[in-house]
């Protein structure tokens, strides 16, 4: 209760408020009265000019009367002075002739046309004229006459009239007519007029607006728009009227004929405001009236005299559309992740879709026909509703609609969300609406068609059962088998879900193992904990991981993990189901899956492939599927031996790959060739090593070779000095220089050692042919012993050293071959040891230099993947014998691409002496330097070069190199001894 100051301030508030007003009262009554009075002059103003305005239309309207009739008399004495000079003619006539005859007679209409207007409306409208001159041409008496005035129409039909003193036709009233002149007996031609008369205008609309032209035709125009797209005002089409087409007729038949004046009057009688005018198109939208208030508008044509023609009313409405879902007592309403509003009603519940119209229009002449979603055990009451008055200006239509009890709809399950943040709704769909039409029930047009309808979800009915099943499989799981290494068709795991079974529904619905539980956003909302109803515990927990529904191993967790067990549990309460509004039939529904981790191993032993399961998997259903070499595949079962399952394959051939597969055929584990273990040396990698070392010595396939020798290599020759890597290289060269067609027959033991270093003892003999001589060179009997050592990059076994008879690289540092005592040359055995240089046995008598004048093409050679072209000289300093080939010279060698500090382009030839032997070197005038040095040189030049001996000799040799490309040709031109 306000106190007594609050009041008094209150009061001196209002009494200041008062002498305010009127002080503003006692300013603004002067401006009204002064207003006033110039409203008063204004309208005496314009009464006295209206006055005046209708006198002038007065006397305007006398003068054209005045003007009319003196036209009138000047035309009557027109017509008397041509009818007294066809008199007059005739009387000539008479007067020159006893007898007067008209020859010729001819009608003619002054005008293209031959259509009339039957009123002033219609020759606006159309553009045609009211009436047409003419004349009557005649020969009397063979004289021209231009208008024989005497002359009478004869008429056939009706519709005009013939005005014989203004010599005019005038159209009167719809019809075809046929004119014919006559005068003394004789006829003109015949003419024929048609008279037409407008009787409607054809009204025509766009296409987008066309189902309101039918209402237009009615007398009504109904607008239906939706409420969100009226709020917003968002533009919608107009309705749009425009005459291009009138009707008209010619007293016989009604047509129509395009309207050459298309201006539309119109008359707008809206609430609130009016609007008239002349426009070529009459556009018309919602937004011009209220809904609850009715607009009339009135069109036609105007003439030109102000009268308004063909006057049609109608009536114009605009209704908002709006709609509505209805749902039972029973029901639940929640907001997804997304946003988006879920609804989930009982099963046997109904509920209830609304067509909810706002406005002024009669909708007991509408209906609203549905488009329900087909889906089986969906039951809609009605596809067509009538609308029912529901006050205030509203009207609605529902269709009634069901979840049948008896079956479970939309249990199509799909994930939605992305970037590992899943969801899975059941029913996610759910039913829909798909759209719904308002027709007319006069024509049944589609005036309005909806679309938006909310999707009602069912709810599932109680659940019995739930159990952890196979879901791509469909089928139940005792227990989950994983093996490590796994197979890649294993790398994503299986996919496992919940077979749930529900009261009264025969089938089991197999759901993803997430479904039930609750996503981040219901957690957030519910104030729950993790909300996930399964997981996995036991041992070997760490190896095993669930993502987006599928059960896998966890790698690297599950690779260093020993066999193990563990368990997956799935559990749903009451309380969580219920978030789901899903019933249960006891208090807790649980279910659990062994899971048991294997490990998979693979070694040869006893020239035998073992493949053994370490883990507690019955292995009595799996079969081991064995890959080896050259595609051989066999399956072979599991026995139990020792206290694991095994299987076992006899190392017949090098082995590649093992797989495990169980009774439905899956590939579950998978042991390659890097996984096998050799608890000895491995047999058949180390006869891959022999048979590619021989084969490359027989072929003299120095890179081949190569590939199998360690770049640790170190052996003892036949002198009991070491040498590496390089000189066994050097020596091979040499080799394949003196020997050709070497055969090999070996007799190997089986390997020695361990898994990383093995001996291997061999009996051999070897069959060759000198070179030069051409003498066989036979040894039989040797034994030797080499040593491999496995390397684990390159997954070979690699030489590394040669014990016994000399095998390999049998020519000393100066490219002579010794033959051992017991050797047999050309058939015959060696008694004592014999030393040999290009595979000349006996020394040539007359030693010289000329084994190396003449020509040799450059040899091919494979260094470390690169291609190079090799020539050489080679001469003998102390015996001066000499000798070309195509491998290269201790003497000389040519190279070509060059290397070295000095490197030229490809196409260059280096020429140096040998840098590994060092009896050659340069000397002046050649370039200075000491071994190793090379002359640069391109082909077809010729070249001389000076050379001195480690003994002293020194020589000139002069050389030339023709060819290109790979085919290169060394020449020697001259060798001899110089001081």
């Amino acid at each position: 209760m306000a106190t007594h100051e609050e009041r008094k301030i209150l009061y001196e508030r209002a009494l200041k408020e008062r002498e305010a007003a009127v002080e503003y009262k006692e300013k603004l009554t002067p401006l009204v009265e002064g207003v006033n009075e110039r409203i008063q002059d204004y309208n005496r103003l314009i009464t006295k000019y209206r006055e005046r305005i209708s006198e002038l239309r007065n006397k305007k309207n006398e003068t054209r009367r005045e003007v009319s009739a003196k036209k009138a008399r000047i035309q009557n004495l027109r017509n008397r002075i041509a009818a007294q000079k066809d008199r007059k003619r005739i009387a000539e006539a008479r007067k020159q002739a006893e007898e007067i005859t008209v020859s010729r007679l001819a009608l003619a209409i002054h005008s293209n046309r031959r259509q009339l207007a039957a009123d002033d409306l219609t020759a606006e409208i159309l553009n045609l004229p009211r009436q047409v001159s003419f004349s009557v041409g005649a020969t009397i008496n063979n004289t021209r006459i231009g208008d024989l005035r005497i002359a009478r129409i004869l008429q056939k039909g009706t519709g005009v009239q013939i005005d014989y003193g203004k010599r005019r036709i005038v159209g009167m009233v719809p019809g075809k007519v046929t004119l014919q002149a006559l005068a003394d007996g004789t006829k003109s031609n015949t003419v024929e007029i048609e008279v037409i008369k407008v009787v409607d205008l054809k009204y025509w609309t766009g296409r987008e607006t066309y189902p309101l032209y039918k209402g237009f035709k009615r007398g009504e125009i109904d607008f239906f728009i939706p409420e969100e797209q009226y709020l917003k005002g968002e533009e919608v089409w107009p309705f749009t009227v425009q005459t291009s087409r009138v009707k008209v007729t010619d007293g016989s038949r009604t047509y129509e004929m395009p309207a050459k004046a298309r201006c539309v009057y119109y008359k707008k009688q809206l609430p609130g405001w009016s609007d008239k005018g002349v426009t070529w198109m009459l556009k018309l939208t919602p937004y011009e009236t209220e809904p609850e208030k009715q607009g009339k508008i009135t069109i036609g044509y105007i003439d030109k005299d102000g009268k308004l023609h063909f006057e049609k009313n109608f009536s114009f409405t605009t209704n908002i559309v709006k709609i509505e879902v209805k749902l039972p007592e029973e029901n639940f309403v929640e907001r997804s992740g997304s946003g988006s509003i879920l609804r989930w009603v009982p099963l046997g519940a109904e509920f209830v879709y609304q067509v909810v119209v706002y406005g002024s229009a009669d909708m007991s002449k509408y209906k609203v026909y549905w488009a329900p979603q087909d889906i089986e055990g969906v039951v809609v009451s009605n596809k067509v509703s009538s609308f029912r008055p529901a006050g205030n200006h509203r009207w609605v239509a529902e269709a009634k609609v069901k979840f049948a009890g008896e079956k479970l709809h939309m249990n199509k399950l799909e994930e939605q969300g992305f970037s590992g943040s899943h969801r899975l709704w059941k029913n996610r769909s759910g039913f829909h609406m798909c759209g719904a039409e308002i027709r007319h029930q006069e024509d049944e047009e589609a005036i309005c068609q909806l679309l938006g309808f909310p999707y009602i979800h069912p709810t599932f009915p109680c659940i019995e059962n739930i159990e952890i099943m196979r879901r791509d499989l469909k089928v139940s799981l005792l227990n989950a088998d994983f093996f490590y290494p796994q197979s890649p068709e294993r790398k994503w795991g299986i996919s496992i879900g919940l077979g749930v079974e529900f009261k009264g529904i025969g089938e089991k619905i197999i759901v993803p193992i997430r479904f039930f539980n609750l996503d981040s956003a219901v957690q957030k909302v519910l104030r729950e904990g993790p909300g996930s109803t399964y997981r996995v515990s036991g041992p070997a927990e760490q190896a095993f991981m669930i993502a987006r529904s599928r059960l896998m191993l966890s790698d690297p967790p599950a690779r260093n993990m020993a066999p193990a067990e563990a368990l997956l549990h799935f559990s749903l309460d009451s309380f969580l189901a219920s978030k789901f509004r899903i019933p249960l039939s006891k208090e807790i529904i649980s279910d659990a899956l062994p899971l048991r981790f294997n490990r998979l191993s693979v070694e040869l032993a006893d020239d035998v492939y073992r493949l053994t399961v370490d883990g507690s998997s019955d292995m009595s259903n799996y079969k081991a599927e064995w890959w080896l070499l050259g595609g051989m595949v066999e399956k072979k079962e599991f026995k139990f031996s020792g206290g694991k399952w095994i299987s076992e394959m006899p190392a017949r051939r090098k082995f590649v790959q093992v797989t495990v597969i169980n009774f439905m055929g899956e590939k579950v584990g998978l042991c390659k060739y890097k996984d096998l273990k050799v608890h000895g040396p491995d047999i058949s990698k180390i006869r891959d090593a022999l048979v590619e070392l021989f084969t490359a010595y027989e072929r003299e396939d120095s890179e081949g070779f190569l590939n199998y020798v360690s770049p640790d290599f170190r052996s003892l020759d036949n002198s009991g000095k070491s040498y590496s890597l390089a000189q066994l290289e050097r020596s091979l060269l040499d080799d394949f220089r003196n020997l050709a067609g070497i055969e090999f027959r070996v007799d190997a033991e089986p390997p020695l050692g361990s898994h990383d270093l093995a001996r291997v003892k061999m009996r051999w003999s070897r069959r060759a042919t000198l070179a030069v001589g051409g003498q066989e060179w036979l040894l039989k009997q040797r034994s030797s012993t080499l040593v491999f050592r496995y390397d684990e990059g390159a997954e070979r076994y690699l030489l590394t050293s040669i014990q016994g008879d000399d095998i390999f690289g049998l020519s000393a540092p100066t490219g002579e071959i010794t033959i051992p005592k017991g050797s047999i040359v050309e058939g015959k055995t060696v008694t004592q040891e014999t030393t040999v240089d290009e595979g000349r046995v006996e020394e040539p008598a007359g030693a010289d230099f000329s084994g190396a004048i003449g020509s040799i093409k450059f040899g091919k050679r494979t260094i470390l993947g690169n291609l190079y072209l090799f020539a050489g000289i080679d001469i003998d300093p102390n015996t001066k014998r000499s000798s070309l080939n195509s491998s290269g010279g201790q003497t000389l060698t040519l190279q070509s691409p060059p290397d070295g500090p000095y490197t030229a382009p490809a196409r260059m030839i280096s020429a140096f002496p040998d840098r590994l032997v060092k009896n050659w070197e340069f000397t002046p005038p050649s370039p200075e330097g000491g071994p190793g040095v090379a002359i640069n040189f391109p082909p077809g030049e010729q070249q001389t070069i000076y050379l001195k001996a480690n003994n002293g000799l020194k020589i000139k040799i002069v050389l030339e190199v023709t060819g290109d490309g790979e085919d290169l040709t060394l020449h020697v031109l001259e060798i001899r001894e110089v001081d």
